[in-house]
């Protein structure tokens, strides 16, 4: 699916290795950023053989444009962190190009859109209490904090959930 000059897709295996490379590189820049959200162990927790996975059950998209792919994102039926008390999409793993601005914005416009046309009820997500950058982007999408996922001590985060109408 074109969506302005980037194309939106399920991921295929051979893409799973330039998908851990864009992880990597925002693991390394959120480092030089100070921004807590990822660390140098990330991609030991989500490595091949967890995209390889996600690949089989067809929940890893990529975004690309011309030249390579810049986005990344998982997107389950259900969540083990929540209720999965209504219809929703959980984005995991989301991660973009740090070169290319805009790209974060569009994939979660691209989920808005999947959310409808499968009569999803709310787009859920999770993110890092002490990322401040990141929160206050999530909240200006209209994410709203609706709980915490405790994962103590190695992660405690927001739950984030937008409703779709």
């Amino acid at each position: 699916m074109w969506e302005k000059d980037f194309i939106f897709r399920l991921a295929d295996e051979k893409d799973i290795l330039a998908i851990m490379k864009v992880i990597e590189k925002r693991c390394l820049w959120m480092k030089e950023n100070s921004i807590n959200q990822w660390d140098e162990d990330y991609l030991k927790l989500y490595n091949f053989d967890y995209f390889k996975s996600k690949v089989e059950k067809k929940e890893l998209f990529l975004v690309e444009n011309l030249e390579k792919i810049v986005g990344t994102f998982v997107l389950l039926e259900e969540d083990e962190r929540w209720e999965n008390d209504v219809p929703a999409y959980y984005i995991h793993n989301f991660a973009t190009d740090t070169q290319i601005s805009g790209i974060g914005a569009k994939i979660i416009e691209y989920c808005e859109k999947l959310c409808k046309k499968n009569s999803k009820k709310t787009l859920r997500l999770d993110c890092n209490i002490h990322n401040e950058k990141l929160n206050n982007y999530y909240e200006k999408k209209d994410f709203k904090v609706v709980g915490i996922c405790d994962e103590s001590p190695e992660y405690i985060g927001y739950k984030r959930e937008k409703y779709i109408f």
